[in-house]
């Protein structure tokens, strides 16, 4: 065992995004299998995909309190992505590793859509007695809003400022990140190392919407994410999670197909 990690399992590869309420559970039992297999000291945070996307998209939730009606959403997408962690946590117990769920919408409050207060002991106590902390995309108090939605990009940032882990890596449904958005550019190339400086000009094409890049809106804020996590010196990881191993060979220091940004601690 090595340093400490903080591993996102996003939502795309861990439910049917298309669908309402679909758990992909050997997907999971893989990965979960992997990180067991990796003994490594991780904080696992996961997104929410079809357990959240859905009503938050259809309740507006990302806009704030605008009217009474939004908080019938609010509860709904709360229980929803506890229904969906629930499912995580058993199925990583049934792998064999000691989880405990910690919800954000009990531990974060935000202003603005931006975290500013979050109970980070928690993770620190259950690491310190061998149980591995499971966190996830939650809608949470705003003070100044009355709720937001608090993204597992935004967990992970704060996390990383927190505990300065080894390494922190993203488990998306593509290989890292690309020139351009590979489901509609057969020529889009793999980036195997980023510097922020790179991912910087990147986010600006973005935004230009030049022809010579086109960033995913999901890859867009992840890139935002691990630029903010660079600044704290800590090296990120994106790879795709429905390939095998992957995720086990990056906990491990291993070779792997995937994006590196930062340099990244014992390797």
């Amino acid at each position: 065992m090595s340093g400490m990690h903080i591993v996102k399992i996003g939502g795309s590869i861990i439910t049917d995004k298309t669908k309402p309420l679909t758990f992909k559970k050997a997907v999971v039992m893989r990965l979960a299998r992997e990180i067991k297999e990796s003994n490594e000291e991780i904080i696992l945070v996961h997104g929410a995909g079809s357990f959240g996307h859905i009503f938050a998209d259809r309740y507006k939730l990302h806009e704030g309190y605008k009217n009474d009606e939004q908080i019938e959403g609010v509860v709904k997408v709360q229980r929803d992505v506890k229904t969906l962690n629930m499912l995580i946590l058993n199925t990583l117990i049934d792998a064999g590793i000691n989880a405990v769920s910690i919800s954000p919408s009990a531990i974060v409050k935000c202003r603005d859509k931006k975290i500013v207060e979050m109970e980070t002991k928690l993770f620190k106590d259950y690491l310190g007695m061998g149980i591995m902390p499971v966190t996830f995309g939650d809608v949470v108090l705003d003070k100044k809003l009355k709720f937001c939605i608090c993204s597992g990009d935004q967990l992970m940032l704060h996390l990383a400022k927190k505990f300065k882990p080894e390494k922190v890596i993203f488990c998306t449904d593509v290989d890292g990140i690309f020139t351009f958005d590979p489901s509609v550019d057969k020529n889009a190339r793999l980036l195997e190392n980023a510097d922020t400086d790179l991912l910087k000009s990147m986010l600006k094409m973005g935004k230009s919407k030049s022809e010579k890049i086109d960033i995913t809106g999901e890859m867009f804020g992840k890139i935002n994410t691990i630029m903010e996590i660079s600044k704290i010196g800590v090296g990120s990881i994106v790879l795709n999670g429905n390939k095998k191993n992957r995720l086990k060979e990056a906990l491990t220091g291993q070779a792997v197909k995937c994006t590196r940004i930062g340099g990244i601690k014992g390797e």
